[in-house]
């Protein structure tokens, strides 16, 4: 996934995902599509990438045809790794839950710079904190709700049982239609300081069932050269050369630079 020109895109892939869960509405491809300039077709193609703002608007009818409001957490419910191509792979591949994590905080730039993800560990909870880049409008219910329980569901996957004792953080108000979705796991708490799955911390060094060494190296090579080739496009050595110098005089380090840019001293060396 690369950034647009004068804004950030998402993955056709997951606004087909959206689509396809919209067809048990009885709705057709027609319904769903005209007037959108977008095609089922095209948003198979696993390079197509959205302007955010033609998701945004493909995100709201789909929720407007289905007359369900709250078909972000359907969404999130069906969420595989898969969805989620390069890095998904590279999820899997992962030999714990903390490496799977890293790997998704510091590729998830090829998805999408909509979105960025941290890690914060507080006495014996995980926080994966996932922070809002841009401006999803009427959408971001949908959109944060459907990540954060793909992320819960996902994480069951890789640890081959469902993860009970965790929970959905949103710094939203409570909408209307959760109360329909309140026995659903996992549970969402909204009014939270922060967008965050939370879950016990001693399942971050967790082995994991798909764990593949082999698989995983030419996945993170894979994700790294296309991370390379995403901030060469945006100009990044232009950034790092005004960010390395000073005001005051001297020169930052690399992690100083790098915290400033927001990825790991080891994408940016």
């Amino acid at each position: 996934m690369t950034e647009h020109s004068g804004g950030h895109g998402l993955p056709g892939t997951y606004l087909l995902h959206l689509a396809n869960l919209a067809e048990r509405w009885g709705l057709d491809e027609r319904a769903l599509f005209d007037g959108t300039g977008l095609t089922k077709e095209g948003l198979a193609d696993p390079a197509f990438e959205v302007p955010l703002p033609v998701a945004n608007a493909f995100a709201e009818r789909v929720r407007r045809l289905t007359s369900e409001p709250g078909i972000g957490i359907l969404l999130g419910l069906q969420t595989y790794t898969s969805a989620h191509g390069y890095l998904g792979f590279a999820v899997m591949s992962a030999m714990t839950l903390r490496q799977a994590i890293a790997l998704t905080i510091e590729y998830s730039p090829i998805r999408t710079t909509a979105l960025a993800f941290d890690l914060k560990v507080d006495g014996g909870r995980a926080f994966l904190l996932v922070y809002e880049r841009a401006d999803f409008g009427s959408t971001r219910d949908l959109v944060l709700s459907a990540l954060l329980i793909g992320l819960w569901q996902i994480g069951n996957v890789l640890l081959g049982r469902e993860i009970r004792e965790s929970t959905v953080h949103l710094s939203l108000p409570t909408p209307d239609y959760y109360k329909r979705f309140q026995h659903v796991r996992p549970s969402v708490r909204f009014g939270q300081p922060e967008h965050a799955l939370v879950f016990d911390a001693a399942l971050l060094d967790q082995p994991l069932a798909s764990a593949d060494p082999a698989s995983l190296r030419l996945l993170s090579e894979e994700c790294d050269r296309r991370l390379r080739s995403l901030w060469s496009r945006a100009g990044l050595v232009d950034r790092v050369q005004r960010l390395v110098i000073r005001v005051e005089g001297g020169l930052r380090s690399l992690d100083e630079v790098a915290a400033v840019l927001g990825m790991s001293e080891r994408t940016l060396r």
